[in-house]
């Protein structure tokens, strides 16, 4: 399997990811905001969880495309280093 690359088609679906999950999180900010209703806070507080917790997953995952694409290949060297040749 290739290595995600930076900008790639899977670095750009996280990144839309958590694009989506931070603006349905600021969304239901607002409706707090604009509706004040208590009657709908627990869902919505709930609703703003779900999305952080999907954009810190997102980010997360970002992260890690981005520490793989910095680090160097291996050399057919270093292949056999570990498997002890």
């Amino acid at each position: 399997m290739a290595k995600p690359k930076l900008g790639g088609y899977k670095f750009r679906q996280e990144l839309n990811r958590a694009t989506r999950a931070n603006r349905a999180a600021r969304k239901a900010l607002e409706k707090i905001l604009e509706t004040q209703d208590p009657r709908t806070l627990g869902l919505t507080l709930a609703k703003i969880t779900l999305a952080l917790s999907e954009n810190q997953d997102a980010l997360q995952e970002l992260e890690r495309i981005a520490a793989q694409a910095n680090r160097p290949a291996a050399t057919p060297a270093d292949l056999n280093e570990t498997q002890g040749v």
